[in-house]
């Protein structure tokens, strides 16, 4: 008897986890997502002011190579870059945690465009970037503070010829 009580109690308990988690993880997407639609807007238009007010001061993205960049050397990247209208990259979040005032989550950006080749013909060239980003909060604000890349694929014409991860 007391054992189908327990096992009552459990099954209720597990039933609440099941219910809320998913909740609280979508909370952190839905909290998070429009800091990420701001970020990546001001980074397709190249506005680094809107960008450096997303950002923490100590912002550091290490890329797949383990290479450190602050976030004048990401501006100096982003200016060398030539600018396509066409090129526009769609983003995800795929998982999204906060803990306290500190926020993990783990971002896709996917990358198309046509480039001619050197033999005159045009491929169609992919790129995707999973990294993942820590935020925190200062002031009641969520500032990016650090975005590692752990994984990179590139393709061409739907074939990947590079892919790297960590």
């Amino acid at each position: 008897m007391a054992f189908s009580r327990d096992f009552s109690l459990l099954a209720g308990a597990l039933a609440t986890v099941a219910i809320v988690a998913p909740a609280v993880a979508q909370d952190a997407k839905e909290v998070l997502a429009p800091r990420y639609a701001e970020l990546h807007a001001a980074s397709d238009a190249r506005d680094l002011a809107a960008m450096g007010k997303l950002m923490a001061p100590e912002y550091e993205m290490i890329d797949i190579r383990g290479d450190s960049h602050t976030m004048a050397e990401m501006a100096d990247m982003m200016a060398k870059m030539p600018q396509d209208p066409n090129m526009k990259p769609k983003y995800a979040i795929l998982t999204a945690a906060i803990t306290g005032t500190t926020a993990t989550v783990k971002q896709q950006m996917d990358l198309s465009m046509s480039r001619e080749m050197e033999d005159g013909t045009t491929a169609q060239i992919g790129v995707t970037v999973i990294s993942e980003d820590t935020w925190v909060q200062r002031g009641g604000v969520w500032l990016l503070a650090k975005t590692v890349q752990k994984d990179l694929s590139i393709s061409k014409d739907g074939e990947v010829v590079m892919h790297q991860a960590v």
